[in-house]
């Protein structure tokens, strides 16, 4: 239960953050900024790890697929952050959430 509050806290602060940086840059520079450190970071637990990424191809097209998705779930929220409030966004990440939990 606590992994869901500490979900939740951090998904509403990385909320506020994007709606503070996306006011002052355009929303897809900030993405491919993120994208970068995501990047990096990634490379370096590869590194350090001894993880192995991919062992079926259809494991490869599942994960990418979904990597797809979700990059264009991230800039369409983006958009949505930058074009209304950031109350109006709150109560359809909401019922977002509760589609997908439920």
């Amino acid at each position: 239960m606590e992994y869901l509050i500490l979900s939740s806290l951090f998904f509403a602060i990385n909320n506020v953050l994007w709606k503070w940086v996306v006011a002052d840059y355009l929303p897809l520079q900030v993405i491919v900024k993120r994208s970068m450190v995501t990047s990096l970071f990634g490379v370096v637990v590869l590194c350090v790890s001894d993880f192995t990424i991919y062992t079926t191809l259809g494991e490869a097209l599942f994960v990418n697929s979904t990597c797809i998705i979700g990059a264009l779930g991230l800039v369409f929220m983006i958009y949505a952050l930058k074009e209304s409030t950031l109350n109006n966004f709150i109560h359809y990440s909401l019922m977002g959430s509760i589609g997908t939990a439920s």
